[in-house]
């Protein structure tokens, strides 16, 4: 029987899976008032299969492992989220926040590690031409960035939350999140949404800017090269079309929630609006007294805050992502510059 190759590559990988995994799932039980030990058990199980995955010895094989394991517990580990703080933040302040701290920090831990091992894997695989492109260019799956979304923006409500009772002549800036209804909770969502997409596209960029210099690394470079050899018809200028149009495909989603983001925040205005109209029309058709007429007044025109606030939480968070994605696909426009350059140079 052959011995597993428990080389640093292959092993450390499948090391830190056992104690990621373990202490996700514990931090989950602790979350959600279940048994810590039930949850440190799980987690162990599942990054057994990793580790089992060394007797293999196949850096591939062990890095897809980890891949699939990994976006499998992120993707469970977030809907419990959003049941169990989430979706309760919206409507009532969750009893579950003091003890969820431990968890977000970890899942965020997670999403990184995923992000590592898609790459590891990516580096090991003779793919397509386009997986390789989607692997250098399209940043992260959806389906990822948003599990580690519903989890980034329930941490964002927490410490919210956790300030106005730090701090309590600040409650009335937590309540323009907690007490406005669900239009702030889910623009926060949709925020966290895009920046953990351009943070995992960022990640991107930065090693494939880091590995033009080495051809035999570079995913983009070795796509060139893959693509001129299995289509000798294919011109550079043609397969430049093809990466251009290929960075383009990734902003599709982020200038879609660059304006949804807005787009709830007026909704939100005209909800607040709905509401202060209707009890407006109450008190007019009312007859009461002057004294409590002053009374049901300032009820009827308090859902006015949920109109502004909603606005000024979706515009201010739009701004900032609107920002963050230009300045994202600049730095993006300059390297595929220089790749276009070093291509026209291979191909001279």
């Amino acid at each position: 029987m052959q011995k597993p190759d428990l080389t640093p590559a292959k092993s450390v990988p499948a090391i830190l899976s056992l104690l990621l995994l373990p202490a996700a799932f514990g931090s989950l039980a602790y979350a959600t008032g279940a048994a810590v030990g039930y949850g440190i058990t799980a987690g162990a199980a599942a990054g057994a299969l990793p580790l089992a995955a060394l007797a293999l010895q196949n850096r591939l094989a062990i890095y897809k492992t980890l891949e699939w394991t990994t976006l499998l517990s992120l993707i469970l580990i977030s809907a419990v989220v959003a049941y169990q703080i989430f979706i309760p933040l919206i409507g009532k302040q969750s009893a579950l926040l003091e003890r969820s701290l431990p968890l977000l920090a970890v899942t965020m831990a997670l999403y990184v590690f995923y992000i590592l091992m898609s790459r590891l894997s990516a580096d090991e695989h003779t793919q397509s031409v386009t997986g390789k492109l989607e692997a250098a260019l399209s940043g992260p799956p959806l389906l990822l960035t948003l599990s580690a979304a519903v989890v980034l923006s329930t941490g964002i409500l927490v410490a919210v939350h956790n300030l106005a009772a730090a701090r309590p002549d600040l409650a009335f800036f937590t309540g323009k999140f907690l007490d406005r209804g669900p239009i702030p909770p889910l623009t926060i969502l949709l925020f966290s949404w895009g920046l953990v997409m351009l943070l995992g596209k960022s990640y991107v960029l930065w090693r494939e800017q880091r590995l033009l210099a080495k051809p035999a690394r570079s995913l983009l470079i070795r796509a060139y090269r893959q693509t001129m050899h299995e289509n000798t018809n294919t011109t550079a200028e043609i397969y430049l079309d093809l990466i251009w149009k290929k960075s383009g495909d990734f902003y599709i989603l982020p200038r879609y929630l660059n304006w949804a983001i807005p787009i709830l925040g007026f909704i939100g205005t005209v909800f607040g609006i709905s509401l202060a109209s209707d009890g407006i029309q109450q008190i007019i058709s009312n007859q009461h007294g002057l004294a409590q007429l002053s009374s049901e007044l300032g009820k009827a025109i308090s859902p006015l805050g949920i109109a502004f606030d909603t606005t000024l939480i979706a515009l201010s968070l739009s701004i900032v992502l609107t920002l963050l994605q230009t300045m994202l696909q600049r730095w993006e426009n300059n390297l595929l510059t220089i790749y276009e350059n070093r291509i026209l140079n291979l191909d001279d």
